[in-house]
């Protein structure tokens, strides 16, 4: 299984909208669809065999359906942040005799 990055979607697409786009192409196992509070949503979607999602990433990237564009690409893999190292500021030590 290999899951797709999809941007460039519209505030109405939903999951099913998207999953029909990626379905002429092989099994689709998850469609999502993220919307956040800034920026465009954005997409990704498992498919059943890496062959069909790179037949879906070749036909669907930089396709315009109505008024989009989609950006369509092999999903990285989260990268974690390393921990910063914070410290607690240390208080000059006084004390009363």
């Amino acid at each position: 299984m290999r899951e797709i990055f999809v941007d460039g979607l519209l505030q109405a697409d939903m999951s099913d909208t998207v999953r029909a786009w990626f379905e002429p192409y092989g099994r689709v196992i998850e469609a999502k669809v993220f919307t956040l509070s800034i920026g465009a949503p954005f997409g990704y979607v498992t498919m059943e065999r890496e062959e069909d999602a790179a037949r879906a990433i070749r036909a669907l990237n930089r396709q315009v359906i109505g008024p989009r564009t989609l950006l369509v690409m092999w999903a990285r893999p989260i990268r974690r942040r390393a921990k910063r190292q914070t410290t607690a500021p240390t208080l000059p030590f006084t004390s009363e005799s």
